[in-house]
């Protein structure tokens, strides 16, 4: 039986050297690509492997990061060893794994990425909250204390405070509102 001889040749998006690795895992590698190329599988992580391919990173890392940054319950597909076997092409997962070790790079991109979602949900929670809080519903009073602690006006339930402050200068309402300590009164915010 002839030896057939796959002539590698590097895809869109696949910057590894191919010439590196046996002509049956280049041409494992091509086919890889090409399907994943042609798919109209709407990925979940699809835009943002977009952004960090034109960052730079190859196909298959670009793949793996956009999928790690995704919440475990919206990840296509579910498991690690099915990235890697089905959309890129190895046999297992072992090389993520490495890829995850040789370079903390890939590691710190997923949480950039993950840190940016959180970022960008803030406007929309600090709505939702400004919303909820401003009904007055007893249902909201959890959102309402919520609300007053971030801005600073809530005291915690344990906190003593004077019954007239008619007595105590800008400074001392200041403090006082701050939780600051203050000399002379009783509980948590006196000595």
């Amino acid at each position: 039986m002839d030896e057939v001889i796959v002539e590698a040749q590097a895809l869109p998006g696949m910057e590894a050297a191919i010439e590196d690795v046996e002509p049956d895992e280049a041409a494992q590698r091509a086919a890889a690509y090409r399907v994943f190329a042609s798919q109209q599988v709407d990925h979940p992580w699809l835009d943002t492997y977009y952004t960090l391919r034109e960052q730079g990173w190859n196909w298959r890392q670009a793949i793996y990061i956009a999928w790690l940054a995704m919440p475990e319950g919206r990840r296509v597909p579910r498991t690690q060893h099915e990235l890697a076997t089905e959309v890129l092409g190895l046999a297992t997962d072992r090389r993520l794994r490495a890829w995850r070790q040789e370079n903390p790079a890939i590691e710190e991109e997923a949480v950039g990425l993950l840190r940016n979602r959180v970022f960008s949900a803030i406007p929309a929670v600090m709505e939702a909250l400004i919303e909820s809080a401003s009904t007055p519903s007893g249902r909201n009073h959890a959102d309402r204390r919520t609300f007053l602690e971030m801005v600073g006006v809530h005291f915690r339930q344990n906190r003593e405070v004077p019954e007239d402050l008619s007595d105590l200068s800008d400074a001392e309402l200041l403090r006082l509102v701050d939780g600051e300590k203050m000399p002379g009164l009783q509980g948590e915010l006196g000595e």
